[in-house]
């Protein structure tokens, strides 16, 4: 997981966390807790299996205040 912080023509890394969990077939949950500064951020999720990489998703995220 990495959370970069957003801001106009930049961004810059507000946390990243590289950890090994199971995940079962199907529907999986998994939660990160964060402390992030009102504002604009990315989230990136990158899955991999071995070492390869199966798949990623990034999603905008908005920190109200």
């Amino acid at each position: 997981v990495t959370i970069m912080k957003v801001g106009a023509f930049e961004q810059h890394e507000a946390f990243s966390e590289a950890r090994y969990i199971n995940l079962d077939q199907g529907e999986n949950e998994y939660t990160v807790a964060v402390d992030l500064e009102p504002g604009s951020y990315r989230a990136f999720l990158t899955i991999f299996v071995g070492q390869e990489r199966r798949t990623s998703v990034i999603r905008d995220l908005e920190v109200a205040p």
